[in-house]
């Protein structure tokens, strides 16, 4: 009660603060004209390719060219054969191949078998896995309530059959609005998916689940909130801003703000509110819908909730519309199914539809982001914001050929990462002695080497112990707090005994109180996001904790422990050293590395055999009453041994980073 109590003050004091503190802006007026010749304003066109001055196997690769020519600089070599598979393995399924997936592809020495290899991942049921993940983190998504796993399946399902992206956004923005499921004797499975498509809407945080809790400040949070899930995650823009005064940097003015507040209010009605917890639709769908008749809706002034000013009309951000008439939301939308406003549909469709700058932009940030995923960086290095304030892109014409391909591939999201996946940049080794003309590597003259995310680490070392429960979908698998402070995955009352052993993205994350709060220990130290609303571009640390949680955390142990038995059982004495290498890392050891491992495995051996018989010499030491208890299994110094071994393979850089 007092972590719920202490944010609700924050909540308000916080708006008081901020009230009395930002002086009233009047309303600005913009040369809508002029910055719409802003890079990322504009309406989209595809660029011209340059003329490659080099060997090029993709578009992508002359538009890179072209700026390293400028500088003097070329692409570096290729990445050998198996490394590249561990790195398209890991990007696009997130777990490490297989030996015996290994040995296929390096036997498959024919033309085009690498572009055979990304179909087959692109195809995998897994890929919906991990980029399901990436987008979870852009809107926000926790499991915070009971059916919230809904809305994350249905996320994994969209990205497997790749759903067109204009598609999947205007079934999150407005699926309640596509049929009219009021009206239905039972929900058809289309309407079940667009329905549960609307829980993007539901991935603020609402702590409007009981009287003391239900207040306007909080209300208002949420629709706060969610404007800025979908300014940053969808926009790329920092919509929030505008909240209080007109935007500083990108043209958007506070009477803008409060026009696509109002496209909301239909859902959260500010009067008629239901709690958390009396919203659910049929078949306890976590979803949304307007509530009775669109409200009035007003400009805060300074916003603050206290000081309601002018009513605006719903409508869309003047500097992305066409004109001041295509600014506005529809007074009545005949396209809108059932009883409802129909103004988010209006603004699933002005997102996404025609040649206009907001279908524009939302196009060059999803690209950007792909590059993100696949690079560890993007083209903007501010995937959340491509407005003024963000970074300018290294490649602005690349951004815009990589977007009019996916709009007009049908704003499908495969095409295009395969599209980069082939390309020379992509393809480049990860090593190389910066060149003083781009020592930080901003025109890809390599690859990026990169850590992986923590799912990712938890979810190899579940692939290398055997032990990985490759179940998909359903409720999410609950953790608990211990009174150390850890966080682990509750094994009690599991569906099935290896339920605690499926991927990371089916843990469940919590919110305490309306505020983040750690995941399973190994996921937050890696640097999993605390989601106070939504993470864009996750942090990669390097600190001491990680070294620790490595070197201690019983499900480490615990899977080092699997791993060697695995060894144990698939593989001779004199095998189990190149197996390890190859499970985990994918690549058999070097020299260096079997002498060391084989040393590595000839102490430990030594040291458990003593422990173990210092053990056996206390236990006859004992009465004749004491032994005569059920005797404990005796420690096997070989499994001892090679389970040291491969925890300190789950710590090598080599299976923490991809190269």
């Amino acid at each position: 009660m007092t972590s719920v109590i202490g944010h609700a003050r924050r909540a308000v004091f916080g708006v008081f603060f901020l009230a009395a503190s930002t002086p009233l802006c009047a309303q600005e007026e913009f040369d809508f004209e002029k910055e719409g010749q802003f890079w990322s304003f504009r309406i989209l066109q595809e660029p011209l390719v340059p003329e490659a001055r080099g060997e090029v196997d993709t578009a992508v690769d002359a538009f890179v060219l072209e700026k390293l020519d400028a500088k003097g600089l070329t692409f570096s070599p290729a990445a050998d054969r198996r490394t590249l598979l561990r790195r398209a393995f890991l990007d696009l399924v997130g777990l490490p191949p297989t030996p015996d997936e290994i040995e296929a592809y390096l036997a498959d020495e024919s033309s085009g078998a690498y572009e055979r290899l990304i179909d087959r991942l692109l195809n995998s049921s897994h890929f919906g896995e991990r980029w399901g993940q990436h987008w979870l983190d852009a809107v926000g998504f926790v499991t915070d309530r009971p059916t919230r796993w809904q809305y994350r399946d249905y996320v994994i399902n969209a990205f497997n059959s790749d759903k067109p992206y204009d598609r999947f956004l205007v079934e999150q923005i407005a699926g309640d609005e596509l049929v009219d499921w009021r009206n239905a004797e039972k929900l058809t499975p289309e309407m079940r998916e667009v329905l549960i498509a609307t829980g993007l809407l539901r991935t603020a945080s609402d702590n409007t689940g009981n009287v003391m809790t239900d207040i306007l400040s909080y209300r208002y949070e949420i629709l706060f909130d969610t404007l800025e899930v979908l300014g940053t995650g969808v926009l790329g823009l920092t919509l929030q801003c505008a909240r209080c005064h007109t935007h500083k940097y990108d043209p958007i003015p506070q009477r803008d703000f409060y026009r696509m507040m109002a496209l909301f209010t239909p859902a959260y009605n500010l009067q008629k509110w239901l709690r958390n917890g009396d919203r659910e639709l049929p078949e306890k769908i976590d979803g949304l819908y307007d509530i009775g008749p669109p409200p009035g809706t007003h400009l805060l002034v300074r916003g603050d909730i206290e000081s309601p000013g002018p009513k605006v009309r719903a409508g869309f951000l003047r500097a992305l519309s066409l004109s001041d008439e295509t600014a506005l939301a529809p007074q009545v939308n005949t396209e809108a199914q059932g009883a409802t406003s129909g103004r988010r549909l209006a603004f699933g469709r002005w997102l996404t539809r025609g040649q206009t700058p907001a279908a524009g932009l939302v196009a060059r940030v999803w690209v950007n982001r792909i590059w993100h995923h696949l690079f560890g960086r993007g083209i903007v290095r501010t995937p959340g914001n491509l407005g003024h304030s963000g970074e300018r892109p290294t490649h602005p014409e690349l951004i815009d050929y990589l977007a009019s391909e996916f709009v007009r591939g049908g704003w499908r999201i495969k095409p295009i990462v395969k599209l980069v996946m082939l390309s020379r940049v992509y393809r480049q080794v990860s090593t190389g002695e910066p060149p003083s003309q781009d020592p930080e590597n901003r025109l890809w003259w390599r690859m990026p080497l990169r850590r992986v995310e923590s799912e990712v680490i938890r979810d190899s070392m579940l692939a290398a112990s055997g032990k990985l429960d490759r179940t998909m979908l359903g409720p999410a698998i609950p953790i608990e707090n211990l009174p150390n402070g850890a966080t682990i995955v509750k094994t009690k009352d599991l569906p099935t005994p290896t339920s605690q052993w499926r991927r990371s993205i089916y843990l469940a994350n919590q919110r305490v109180g309306g505020l983040p709060y750690p995941t399973v220990t190994l996921l937050s130290v890696f640097d999993q996001p605390l989601l106070t609303s939504n993470c864009t571009k996750r942090r990669t640390s390097a600190v001491v904790t990680q070294s620790l949680t490595l070197l201690n955390d019983p499900f480490v142990l615990e899977q080092a422990d699997y791993f060697a038995a695995r060894l144990i059982q698939e593989a001779t004495a004199q095998e189990r050293v190149d197996l390890a290498f190859r499970i985990a890392l994918g690549r058999s050891p070097t020299a260096e590395e079997s002498k060391w491992s084989d040393e590595f495995l000839s102490a430990q051996r030594d040291t458990f055999r003593s422990a173990a018989q210092t053990v056996s010499n206390a236990a006859q030491a004992v009465s004749t009453e004491a032994t005569s208890a059920e005797p404990t299994a005796k420690a096997n110094p070989e499994r001892q041994a090679l389970a040291s071994l491969c925890h300190a393979i789950f710590s090598f850089n080599n299976f923490l980073y991809v190269e």
